[in-house]
C-alpha cells in the first residue's frame, strides 16, 4: 500500500538545470511559506473544515533592497504571463502578476517574458513585487490529465542546494477523544485511562533557519516525513509510515488536528509589524479516522513518532499510555 502523500510517479522535467528562482541562483535560499499551511485569516482559529492548504512554498524576498530579477528554475515556453493589481497583507493594492513555465508558477512577481516565448533554464523571467516579501513558488504535474500539486522542497526536486541547517522537532504528544477533534478547545485525556476511539496527536516542525538577509523572517516549516511504532509491553504491533510530504497527503481532515492547528503569519505582516510569533502550529494526526482502542488488549503501550526533515535530519518521541476499555 502506497504511503500517504508519496510521488507514486516519475516527476520528469525539460532540462536538468537546479537552483533557485531569487538570486543568488546557486546558494540556498531561505524558506518561509510552508507546504500545507492553513490558508486562513491571521491570526486564525481553528481552520474550517473545508479550508484551502498552501501548496506551495515562500521565498522571502527583501523588498527594501526594491524590485529584484526572479528566475526561470525550468526552461520552456510560458503558458502564463499575467499582470494584475494584488493587494498585500498589509492591504496596499500593488501592481503585480504571474509567470507559468514548465512545470512551476511564479506567484507575486511583475512579468518580463510573453506567452508563447522560449525561455532558457535560469533566465531572468519577471521582478519581485514591493509589498509582498516574497514570491510564492508552485509546482505542478499533469498524472492522467488531472493537475497535481507537488512540494518543490522534496528531495530530488529542482531546488538546491537545499540549505535546512536546523533540525526537526516534536514539541508534544497527546490524546484526545475522536468526539473532541472539532472542540475549538478539546479535553486531553488522561494517559492512565486512555479507552473507546481517540486520536492521538503530535505538535511537529522542522526548523529551517537561514536568512538571506538580517532582518529576514523565519517560520517553521512542515515535516517532510512521519512514522509511528506501537508497542504493547516488549512487543511491536504495529509500525508503518504515516505520510510523506511529495505532494499533499490526502484529506487535510485526516492530516491534521484541526482544533489545534494554526496558519503562519504572512511574511509581509512578520516583516512590518514584526508580532510576537510568527510561527505556524502543526499538529499531526497520528491515526488518519481516529483509532478504536477497543480492538487491542487493554494493558500498557508505548506510541513512538519519528519524523525527518527533506534533508534527511530526524528527531523522535514516545508518548506513554495505558488503555483501560
Amino acid at each position: 500500500m502506497p504511503t500517504r502523500g508519496e510521488l507514486g510517479f516519475t516527476q520528469t522535467y525539460a532540462d536538468d538545470y537546479v537552483g533557485w528562482p531569487l538570486a543568488p541562483r546557486k546558494l540556498g535560499q531561505g524558506v518561509y511559506g510552508t507546504f500545507l499551511n492553513p490558508t486562513t485569516v491571521w491570526p486564525s482559529g481553528m481552520p474550517g473544515a473545508n479550508v484551502g492548504y498552501h501548496q506551495a512554498i515562500d521565498i522571502p524576498v527583501n523588498d527594501a533592497a526594491g524590485p529584484q530579477p526572479v528566475f526561470a528554475i525550468e526552461g520552456g515556453r510560458v503558458r502564463e504571463a499575467r499582470r494584475t493589481t494584488q493587494r498585500t497583507p498589509l492591504g496596499v493594492d500593488v501592481p503585480c502578476g504571474v509567470v507559468g513555465l514548465g512545470h512551476f508558477r511564479y506567484a507575486h512577481v511583475r512579468p518580463s517574458v510573453a506567452v508563447g516565448e522560449q525561455v532558457e533554464p535560469g533566465a531572468e523571467i519577471g521582478r519581485t513585487c514591493p509589498g509582498w516579501w516574497h514570491i510564492h513558488l508552485e509546482e505542478l504535474a499533469w498524472v492522467r490529465g488531472r493537475k497535481v500539486m507537488l512540494n518543490p522542497l522534496r528531495p530530488g526536486a529542482k531546488l538546491g542546494p537545499i540549505a535546512d541547517g536546523g533540525n526537526p522537532a516534536i514539541a508534544a504528544m497527546r490524546i484526545y477523544p475522536k468526539s473532541a477533534e472539532t472542540d475549538p478547545s478539546p479535553r486531553i485525556l488522561a494517559t492512565n485511562t486512555i479507552k473507546g476511539v481517540v486520536v492521538p496527536v503530535a505538535l511537529a516542525f522542522d526548523r529551517f533557519p537561514l536568512k538571506r538577509w538580517p532582518k529576514a523572517p523565519v517560520a517553521t516549516l512542515h515535516v517532510y516525513r512521519a512514522r509511528i511504532q506501537l508497542r504493547h509491553e516488549d512487543a511491536v504491533v504495529l509500525e508503518r509510515t504515516l505520510f510523506q510530504l511529495d505532494r499533499a497527503p490526502g484529506p487535510t481532515w485526516r492530516h491534521f488536528f484541526r482544533p489545534l492547528t494554526r496558519r503562519s503569519a504572512p511574511v509581509a505582516i512578520c516583516v512590518v509589524r514584526k508580532p510576537d510569533d510568527c510561527a505556524g502550529r502543526f499538529w499531526l494526526r497520528l491515526w488518519e479516522n481516529g483509532w478504536d482502542t477497543r480492538t487491542v488488549p487493554n494493558g500498557h503501550y508505548a506510541l513512538r513518532l519519528t519524523v525527518e526533515d527533506a534533508v534527511g535530519r530526524s528527531a523522535s518521541r514516545t508518548l506513554s499510555f495505558r488503555i483501560a476499555n
